[in-house]
């Protein structure tokens, strides 16, 4: 979901170029949503689940019980297509007139992460290992655990790697506007 956003918004941060493109799949906005899926969030996506793949599956799934062979294909794909994705359905939405979709879009990726937020905050904040969260056993504050220092890092670089990416994106969108317009 994270991805997704982050994808929508540089589409939405490019709209006036995007929107030109008729192939969006060779614009070099799109190659930006890309590659800050395939450099920031793959990346942090791995490390958390090596580090701690309990907390990482959210209690969902016995991490013990996964072949490798699954799960790291599905961290993949969580972390190169959702930025994609979100930059595909904003290219798509730019050109209609009704802005009623684009915003519902938008909308919903906030709403969904404030659902997320509000009703997963137990398993969001706690660390526990599968099996005893399943038996009913307390999980330890996110705060006093080992994992509170690499996910705020990892959390910390990719959310930086993306202020840094839209930063420049609007910059080379503005230059190119300047450019286009001084012709």
């Amino acid at each position: 979901m994270a991805g997704f956003g982050a994808g929508a918004y540089i589409a939405w941060v490019a709209r006036h170029a995007v929107v030109r493109e008729r192939n969006p799949l060779t614009s070099r906005y799109f190659l930006v949503a890309a590659m800050f899926g395939a450099a920031a969030l793959t990346p942090a996506t791995l490390v958390l689940y090596a580090l701690f793949p309990d907390w990482s599956l959210m209690y969902l799934a016995n991490p013990a019980h996964l072949p490798m062979l699954l799960v790291l294909p599905m961290l993949l794909l969580a972390g190169l297509a959702g930025p994609p994705l979100g930059f595909l359905v904003v290219h798509r939405l730019l050109p209609l007139h009704d802005r009623r979709p684009l915003k519902a879009v938008f909308g919903g990726v906030g709403t969904l992460a404030l659902i997320i937020a509000l009703t997963g905050a137990g398993r969001l904040t706690t660390v526990a290992f599968y099996d005893g969260f399943h038996a009913g056993q307390p999980g330890l504050s996110l705060l006093r655990s080992a994992l509170f220092l690499p996910l705020m890092l990892t959390v910390g670089a990719a959310v930086s790697v993306y202020v840094f990416t839209v930063m420049h994106t609007r910059r080379h969108v503005e230059m190119v506007q300047g450019l286009s317009t001084g012709l």
